[in-house]
């Protein structure tokens, strides 16, 4: 049996900052985090305080391919 391939990370630069999101909540970001940069959590935490929810959120949706982009809500 074969060894499962991790897919690529993706670079945060490359992401879409002109799409907005809706980010999950702040505790599942940093679980998102951990598990795509494969780093503890007080680093995943150190990197969504530092690039922000938003930018967590598209990290995550260039890391896994998926499509959670959203308009904004009306209550912001």
């Amino acid at each position: 049996m074969a060894d499962p391939v991790d897919p690529p990370k993706a670079d945060p630069l490359d992401v879409d900052e002109e799409s907005p999101v809706d980010p999950r909540p702040y505790e599942d970001l940093v679980h998102g985090v951990m598990e795509a940069r494969g780093c503890p959590k007080p680093d995943a935490e150190a990197w969504v305080a530092e690039h922000g929810p938003e930018a967590a959120e598209r990290f995550l949706l260039a890391r896994w391919g998926l499509t959670r982009i959203t308009a904004p809500s009306a209550s912001r």
